[in-house]
């Protein structure tokens, strides 16, 4: 079984926080940490992700989301890996 690319521990990440958001913060970290590891982000990068991270399960998750997909995407391209 193969690793899931960083758009698919997202979406993963994004029903985390509206389904059991107690586990939200293990599941972003842990992200956050791909995402900085497989794309080299600057530190405004990462302050943005952060930003959004925190952003889902509340009133902004939509547009935290669409955010954070786009990062991710730029990443794994249009496809995933």
């Amino acid at each position: 079984m193969g690793r899931i690319s960083l758009a698919e521990a997202l979406e993963l990440t994004a029903l985390v926080a509206v389904k059991d958001w107690r586990r939200l913060d293990r599941f972003a970290t842990r992200w956050l940490q791909r995402y900085l590891e497989e794309t080299g982000a600057s530190l405004a990068d990462a302050a943005v992700a952060v930003g959004c991270l925190s952003a889902l399960g509340g009133p902004r998750h939509d547009e935290a989301l669409v955010a954070l997909r786009g990062m991710a995407e730029a990443q794994d391209g249009p496809f995933g890996q």
